[in-house]
């Protein structure tokens, strides 16, 4: 089944916007600020504003798909040998 961006030939990066979340300090662990939800329970922040979580946000998924992108590759050229 083909997801709607996978059509794209656009370098735009999506993700869902309710990844990224405001948290007060409710510890001396985690402090206030914007956090990046992960999947599995994870969160990575705090960042001192939305902005910069949004822009790590989005290199993180970049380099993630550059490097499926190649392991991809990859294993296409292990099948052709």
């Amino acid at each position: 089944m083909r997801r709607y961006n996978d059509s794209r030939d656009d370098s735009t990066v999506y993700f869902r916007s309710d990844r990224i979340f405001y948290q007060g300090g409710f510890n001396e662990v985690r402090g206030a600020g914007w956090y990046i939800a992960m999947r599995g329970g994870y969160s990575y922040g705090p960042f001192p504003d939305k902005d910069v979580a949004q822009t790590i946000a989005e290199g993180l998924i970049r380099r993630l798909a550059a490097r499926a992108a190649r392991r991809l590759e990859g294993e296409t050229q292990r099948d052709i040998a």
